[in-house]
């Protein structure tokens, strides 16, 4: 189920810092989490198409679309969880639909608490950054098949907020190392499909300085004059 909330584009805020931005199609998958709602704002004031997929209560997702109402041209809320790769698949398939295409995608890693909790060991965080990834790979594969169709190219953009906790130090090293695999490995592979694949890894609690550095990283990341930057991840925060 999804909803559809279109803004006149005369209640668009002016001026945009990065007007090559306005109109891109941008799906954020766990956008109602961690880093995703400073970094769809972000993307919503550049006047974009966004595509959400929010997990948890409805309520939510619902918060987030209404706060991005008066900045985004169009906005589309996916409010179910990214659990599995078949999650993954349904929601680049829905995305791709809701406006004909997607231009940038941003993925954000989102790791149960539950499953830190019960992580006794780097392996234990193996297997729950493994797990968390795996949908979104899943969505990416499925977007960059019709990027490649296309021949348009586009933009990866992983996204990572590490909270703290008793083993920070080797969840901070497994997230750090699987991310960097993912992203280089991509941007390896789709670099003669002009797909760009970059990554924010962010560790502990960030304050609104922060955040918003984050969030102006995001949209110079996704911005075409630095489409020469490819496969890195970039860090915020103590301790990644």
């Amino acid at each position: 189920m999804s909803r559809v909330v279109l803004v006149p584009q005369s209640s668009v805020a002016e001026p945009r810092a990065y007007p090559e931005l306005a109109d891109k199609r941008v799906l954020i998958s766990n956008a109602s989490y961690g880093i995703g709602p400073i970094v769809s704002h972000a993307f919503a004031e550049q006047g974009c198409r966004l595509v959400l997929q929010c997990g948890g209560t409805q309520g939510r997702a619902q918060k987030l679309a209404q706060e991005l109402t008066g900045s985004a041209a169009a906005i589309r809320v996916f409010p179910f969880s990214l659990h599995d790769a078949d999650c993954g698949e349904r929601l680049a398939d829905a995305a791709l639909r809701a406006f004909n295409g997607i231009d940038i995608v941003v993925n954000q890693l989102a790791v149960e608490p539950q499953s830190l909790l019960q992580a006794m060991t780097a392996d234990d965080f193996e297997v729950a950054i493994s797990e968390a990834l795996s949908a979104l790979v899943s969505a990416c594969d499925v977007v960059v098949s019709r990027l490649r169709m296309t021949g348009r190219g586009g933009l990866i953009l992983h996204l990572a907020h590490l909270p703290e906790n008793d083993m920070s130090a080797a969840f901070d090293i497994v997230t750090r190392l699987s991310l960097e695999a993912l992203t280089r490995g991509q941007a390896r592979d789709l670099a003669d499909d002009n797909v760009q694949v970059n990554a924010i890894a962010a560790s502990g609690v960030l304050d609104d300085g922060e955040l918003e550095d984050v969030a102006e990283v995001a949209l110079q990341l996704a911005n075409e004059r630095n489409h020469w930057l490819n496969g890195q991840v970039l860090t915020f925060g103590e301790g990644i």
